[in-house]
């Protein structure tokens, strides 16, 4: 991707998945972990040979939806869902009797596992919940958030998030600090829902949400700051409100206070987070005819690829220098297909009209 609009491929492997939603990556770029979507399966690819990637190991019957390398060589391995992998071996894998969520008390509703750059663990449940897991195998809990603040401000069921400039974060330690209300580095976590096959977008539908990490290693639970959904329509020409899996967000990546989120059928939408406060704004998006977003990752500050259930990979151009669309133009966009039939949404159209008669 050293020329991001012209990628090349350098190997490939196929392999019989049924699903690939997600692959997790070790910062040495040796290993590359794929959970089948129901958590029943896990290969352990070993790609230090790019032009070459090869299974070394497999772990059947467990794992986790979304699966994730917690330490630089991937050596420890969290599940969505709460367990522990030790992966010290990568030819066998060893699931650990009792995994994160118990051993903490947390749910094993989550969908994924975020490690950000301070190798501190968020975990997409509800409650949240932040680990450090600088012993991996005995995870100890930092804090969470506030479930019932979750529950009132609609931002459950979390899909994935992220804590950007982590690194860079430093524990306020004067009081004069402590009254400054504007968050720093590393205080902000973006959170988005996964509210899909709802068939219309409801008042608790496909939540981008900002949170509050002030004080986080004192125990301070994470407190919701801002949430930002989808426009909806009706049914009232015998469509949905949206369609399939439209109304709900997904995936997203974040560069320089700027979010490019999947949105399925809606597209892919940016975002602005105003770093400070945590406030939303919309700046844009890329809506195609026919196509389902399931990802969209930065490349750079121009190019972002988008990974689509039906159009494969897009490869956009994101112009800083425009203008921003006005909101009428910005709301418009959302329902840009609701009289678009394509094959992720036809099921639900159907059923929609079987029920009006």
């Amino acid at each position: 991707m050293s020329d991001p609009a012209n990628p090349r491929i350098l190997g490939h492997l196929p392999l019989p998945n049924w699903e690939n939603e997600d692959v997790s990556v070790s910062g040495d770029g040796d290993t590359v972990l794929i959970s089948e979507f129901t958590g029943t399966y896990m290969p352990v690819i070993d790609t230090s040979n790019v032009a070459l990637p090869r299974p070394v190991g497999f772990l059947p019957n467990e794992g986790g939806h979304i699966v994730s390398c917690v330490d630089y060589r991937c050596n420890w391995v969290y599940g969505s869902e709460g367990s522990i992998i030790d992966l010290r071996d990568k030819t066998k894998p060893t699931l650990l009797a009792k995994g994160w969520a118990a051993q903490l008390g947390l749910p094993r509703n989550g969908h994924n596992v975020n490690v950000d750059a301070a190798g501190i663990v968020t975990t997409d449940t509800t409650p949240m919940a932040m680990l450090d897991v600088s012993s991996p195998a005995r995870p100890r809990l930092i804090t969470t958030s506030d479930t019932k603040d979750m529950r009132d401000n609609r931002t459950a069921y979390q899909h994935n998030n992220l804590r950007p400039r982590a690194d860079r974060y430093r524990p306020r330690t004067t009081a004069k600090a402590q009254a400054d209300a504007k968050l720093r580095d590393g205080e902000l976590v973006l959170s988005n829902g996964e509210t899909n096959f709802t068939g219309q977008c409801e008042d608790g539908s496909g939540p981008f949400a900002t949170y509050s990490a002030k004080n986080f290693e004192r125990g301070r639970k994470l407190a919701v700051l801002d949430v930002f959904r989808p426009v909806s329509g009706d049914y009232s020409d015998g469509d949905p409100a949206v369609n399939a899996l439209g109304c709900s967000g997904h995936w997203f990546t974040e560069r320089d206070n700027r979010v490019a989120a999947g949105w399925y059928e809606h597209g892919t939408r940016i975002l602005k987070v105003e770093p400070s406060n945590g406030q939303i704004s919309q700046l844009g998006y890329f809506q195609p005819v026919v196509g389902s977003a399931s990802a969209a990752h930065w490349i750079d500050d121009e190019y972002i690829y988008v990974i689509d259930y039906l159009r494969g990979i897009d490869i956009i151009r994101y112009d800083r220098s425009k203008p921003k669309p006005g909101k009428q133009r910005l709301d418009k966009s959302w329902m840009a297909k609701l009289n678009v039939t394509d094959p992720a949404s036809a099921s639900e159209r159907y059923r929609c009209r079987l029920v009006q008669q």
